[in-house]
């Protein structure tokens, strides 16, 4: 059950501190499928996890932090605050640390990229990422880079010997461009639009509402990104002449 060398030896610091002599709670391991939809995990805090590129984690959660090791691939984060507990990612030779937040961390063939979504992290060489106990002095995170939502840093994983400390602000079209992975690509073949149209309300900035009841027996067949809702109009309008009218906040399809 060990999560490998490097979340044991926090694991072993914090053990080494802890007060409360239960035991700790056993590690998780968790995989990625392989088929281009990112995997959805719930841990057990609440947080949420995303894993794609056959990444997979560790997590180890004890009384003083919430520790989590990536293992290649990408993975994307929605952090439960807890105060009490920061939530820290082990990523190579990084370490990556949230209270509540959300961030992605992306395995290149020769950097690590951690792209903040939400919130703020803090990013440290791992060597030096330990929780300290209540009532002791230095940080936690010394020599760390602070990441506000929207940044992203490049952390080189050959040939360097410590952090390149150059944040970069990011558009929102090139952080969707990043985090494409995170949207999954329907093979559609027979699909009701009833289900379609349920999935696309999980990915896409719009809502779309089905006005007819007789349109939830449409079937459609072809390869759409889930968050292409442009791309799923242009395909019923073309098929069926169903149209699309914006009513709020939604988009209302209706028999032509």
């Amino acid at each position: 059950m060990a999560g490998g060398a490097a979340i044991m030896a926090v694991v072993a610091a914090v053990m080494f501190w802890r007060s409360d002599p239960r035991p700790l709670p056993l590690p998780e391991r968790i995989a990625a499928r392989t088929d281009g939809v990112p995997t959805h995990q719930v841990l057990s805090d609440g947080s949420r996890v995303e894993l794609d590129g056959g990444a997979r984690i560790n997590v180890a959660f004890t009384p003083l932090a919430r520790l989590v090791e990536l293992k290649g691939g990408s993975a994307h984060f929605q952090v439960t605050k807890d105060a009490r507990r920061p939530f820290i990612v082990t990523a190579g030779t990084i370490n990556v640390r949230a209270v509540g937040t959300a961030f992605a961390i992306q395995f290149g063939r020769s950097e690590l990229e951690v792209i903040v979504t939400e919130g703020r992290v803090s990013v440290a060489e791992n060597s030096v990422t330990v929780p300290k106990p209540a009532g002791t002095s230095g940080s936690p995170l010394g020599g760390a880079i602070t990441l506000d939502a929207g940044h992203r840093v490049l952390i080189p994983t050959i040939g360097a010997d410590e952090l390149v400390k150059v944040p970069q602000l990011l558009s929102v079209a090139e952080i969707n461009d990043r985090l494409q992975w995170r949207i999954p690509r329907l093979e559609l073949s027979g699909t009701s639009l009833a289900d379609i149209v349920a999935t696309f309300n999980q990915y896409s900035g719009k809502r779309l509402v089905i006005g007819d009841t007789n349109l939830n027996r449409l079937e459609l067949s072809g390869t759409l990104r889930a968050d292409n809702v442009d791309a799923l109009l242009r395909l019923l309008h073309a098929e069926f002449g169903v149209v699309a009218a914006q009513h709020g906040e939604e988009l209302m399809l209706r028999s032509p």
